[in-house]
């Protein structure tokens, strides 16, 4: 979301005040927000798998991360880590602007290395 909204600083007004509510950074009109990142994807083609779009919507920001237990780590070390990021999930839920409080976490492509 910072790439979105330095692209749009970059941005002259004019040239995105049609697809992004004449906006020059983040927060985006909500009515303009799906447009914009739509129109955002159009110049930065290799974000789609971080931004995904679904019938012209966001409908979810990905992002990876580097866990702190391996797969083969005890129950209890698995068990703490998840209720790690369950709690680091339910305070920036708590925190989020309305309509962007339910965030979750999820392993939709997930792989263990061990090095």
């Amino acid at each position: 979301m910072g790439e979105l909204h330095s692209w749009l600083y970059r941005r002259n007004v004019d040239e995105l005040a049609n697809v992004c509510g004449g906006a020059t950074g983040l927060p985006v009109p909500a009515a303009s927000f799906d447009s914009c990142v739509d129109e955002f994807l159009g110049e930065h083609d290799w974000r789609r798998r971080q931004l995904r779009m679904y019938n012209g919507k966001l409908v979810a920001v990905v992002f990876g991360f580097l866990g702190t237990v391996r797969w083969d780590s005890s129950y209890e070390e698995l068990r703490e880590a998840v209720n790690a990021w369950d709690a680091w999930m339910d305070a920036h839920n708590a925190a989020a602007p309305a309509g962007t409080s339910l965030a979750f976490f999820t392993s939709a492509d997930f792989h263990w290395c061990s090095n």
